[in-house]
């Protein structure tokens, strides 16, 4: 279905956008679950912002397969709504010096930045690494179904979540310390 909408084959965007549907919405809705404060979304939102990119990368037969349709899915699902909390923080005026105010809890644009800054170290690791810490982490895939869809074995699925986590808090630990 990918090559057929890619090739502009009639009917095949209606027939891959009822096969994709379900996933991409599932799919959002975890995303989303990483955005607590994004309430004026839901995942039938968010689908629709992300679907007509998706569509021109199909058309411009920049997607191979349907593990890189997701794959792609997810980062654009992660910069949309990054995108629209950092919108909305510019839009906000502030009422007193957020700096001067001690608390525990970082603030909303210290989680924007470390989101931030988590996504683009996350672009930094191995696509290999990359494609199964997404699956596991933002699409909830277990290490069993990414193995299947990789078609390859489990303790390498594990071994390579593993390299990009730490990989991941390497760079934090810098960030920090």
């Amino acid at each position: 279905m990918i090559r057929d909408v890619g090739d502009q084959c009639p009917d095949a965007q209606q027939q891959l956008f009822v096969a994709v549907m379900g996933r991409l919405k599932h799919s959002a809705r975890k995303i989303l679950q990483q955005f607590p404060k994004v309430r004026e979304w839901n995942e039938d939102d968010l689908v629709n912002e992300v679907y007509g990119n998706l569509l021109r990368k199909l058309l411009n037969k920049r997607i191979k397969n349907r593990r890189h349709f997701f794959a792609t899915a997810c980062i654009y699902f992660r910069w949309t709504l990054l995108d629209f909390v950092k919108r909305k923080k510019l839009e906000t005026v502030l009422q007193f010096d957020e700096h001067l105010v001690s608390t525990d809890e970082p603030s909303e644009f210290e989680q924007t930045e470390l989101l931030t800054f988590a996504l683009d170290q996350l672009e930094q690791i191995s696509n290999a690494s990359r494609q199964i810490f997404e699956a596991h982490v933002f699409l909830g895939m277990t290490f069993t179904e990414i193995s299947v869809m990789l078609r390859i074995p489990k303790s390498t699925v594990h071994d390579r979540f593993i390299k990009a986590k730490t990989t991941l808090r390497k760079a934090f630990k810098k960030l920090y310390f």
